[in-house]
């Protein structure tokens, strides 16, 4: 059985910036204006953000 791994495992509960091609981390913070500062001046064309949920959880949207 082949393992799966996870590149966001270090980054549970965090915000990220993701690579635009969703494969590198390029930054990472504890709250969303940490990482803005993190990635202030770099082209948003070439990253993503978003925050990476507990794995224990799981998340269901609902929309009504």
């Amino acid at each position: 059985m082949k393992k799966i791994s996870n590149p966001l495992l270090n980054y549970e509960k965090k915000w990220v910036a993701l690579s635009s091609d969703n494969k590198k981390v390029l930054a990472s913070g504890d709250t969303i204006q940490e990482l803005e500062k993190k990635v202030k001046g770099v082209d948003s064309n070439k990253f993503v953000l978003t925050w990476v949920p507990p794995f224990d959880r799981v998340l269901s949207l609902n929309a009504k």
